[in-house]
């Protein structure tokens, strides 16, 4: 290994570090209950304990053995607490997950700048960062997280049997992965020139049977394992229950608008710049092909997510972003460089009424937020509230922003 790429892990390591010790402070603050401590700065190793022994009880959690088995095995091993043992094994899986994602990008042609800006947005996306938090509740979600992006990166190097292995992980993890299915048919269908004709060759359907044996194989695993461990007594009324969410997810305006901020939360800041991106500017195959799968997924696992869960559990709106994480530095880097044109950061401060319509945009989303915005479950308010702001307020500065740089270039040129 060469200087220059034995320095780029130590970035890459130090980055996902700072991301990680970011993430527990905010989970081991004062001021707020996570499912990792009790308000005092201790692990809860009681609560903790309690929800590894749901998700061993549990009908909808059995079939995803995984995650438990890791910590039980970890707690073993290292004797030490299941709470312990816990937090240790999804911020390790995070690590892992972030080291995959940062090779993904490379290998999609990001810069080493890039992958790593990648990295960073992915840990800080609001169901990660807040992952543990309630009701965020997070549990398979970082091992799956570390499968997915390890099966695009094979998926997208044509390594058929690493991708098939790490997909069928990811869906055994979490079987919504499956969601994920009809954005990749979108790059097998128009990958190298193939049109929708093509795509019914003989050499192109085995292509598309490989892509979907991860399914094949998730449904004979989770039959076999249902029986060795006698899982499905109780199943049936899990199932009827999946199909009261719907009107528990709407019973109230409280809830209505509880499901649309967590929505725009997870997937506001991506569908914006998505917008943006294919209004402006002219994308390469590969950036289009990415930001049509985000937008396919982030409909359907919506519409999943709103019909049969709960949808303030906001890590459940996460799966679309595996398309927008691997390469958003790329996808909307030229809306992103409009943060750095201080002509337009001029044009808006010498404008008094954009300047208004800005400070009052972020005024009245502040008073919405502490106002109409009421959760339906205990969470920590104060950091959500301010994620939300923050993320409403860079919106609302690039939309200004690109206003104001409109204005600039419309300006007639004087004629020397």
């Amino acid at each position: 290994m060469n200087k220059s790429k034995f320095l780029q892990i130590i970035n890459l390591l130090l980055v996902i570090c700072g991301m990680i010790a970011i993430s527990l402070c905010a989970h081991f603050s004062s001021r707020v209950d996570s499912m990792l401590n009790d308000s005092n700065h201790q692990i809860s190793d009681v609560y903790l304990q309690e929800v590894v022994d749901y998700h061993k009880t549990e009908q909808t959690f059995r079939c995803r053995p995984f995650t438990t088995w890791a910590v039980e095995k970890t707690s073993e091993i290292t004797n030490v607490s299941i709470g312990t043992s816990f937090i240790f094994v999804n911020y390790f899986f995070f690590a892992l997950s972030g080291i995959v994602l940062y090779f993904l990008s490379k290998s999609l042609g990001s810069k080493t700048n890039y992958a790593l800006i990648n990295v960073v947005v992915f840990y800080l996306c609001f169901s990660n960062i807040f992952a543990f938090f309630v009701p965020v509740y997070s549990y398979d979600d970082p091992l799956q997280y570390l499968c997915v992006f390890a099966a695009l990166y094979f998926y997208f190097k044509e390594q058929m049997l690493a991708y098939i292995l790490f997909f069928t992980i990811a869906l055994i993890s979490r079987e919504t992965t499956i969601l994920l299915l009809p954005g990749l048919i979108l790059f097998f269908q128009f990958k190298k020139g193939s049109t929708f004709k093509t795509i019914f060759q003989p050499k192109s359907l085995l292509k598309l049977f490989l892509l979907v044996i991860p399914v094949i194989l998730y449904v004979s695993f989770s039959h076999y394992y249902a029986m060795i461990m006698g899982v499905g007594v109780g199943i049936e009324d899990t199932m009827l229950i999946r199909f009261t969410l719907f009107d528990i997810n709407f019973e109230t305006p409280a809830n209505g608008i509880e499901n649309f901020i967590s929505i725009y939360a997870v997937c506001g800041f991506a569908l914006y710049f998505t917008y943006c991106t294919l209004k402006n500017s002219k994308s390469t195959v590969q950036n289009y092909n990415f930001l049509q799968a985000f937008l396919l997924t982030f409909l359907l696992n919506t519409l999943v997510v709103i019909f049969f869960a709960k949808v303030r559990e906001a890590r459940l709106l996460a799966i679309p972003l595996f398309f927008i994480w691997p390469l958003f530095t790329t996808l909307f880097k030229q809306e992103l460089m409009k943060f750095l044109e201080w002509k337009s950061y001029i044009t808006l401060f010498t404008n008094w009424k954009m300047l208004s319509f800005f400070i009052l945009s972020v005024f009245f989303t502040n008073i919405f937020l502490i106002k109409i915005y009421k959760r339906t479950i205990y969470s920590s308010g104060d950091f959500f509230n301010g994620y939300i702001l923050i993320t409403t307020a860079l919106i609302l500065l690039h939309f200004f922003l690109s206003y104001a740089s409109n204005k600039t270039s419309q300006k007639p040129q004087l004629i020397e």
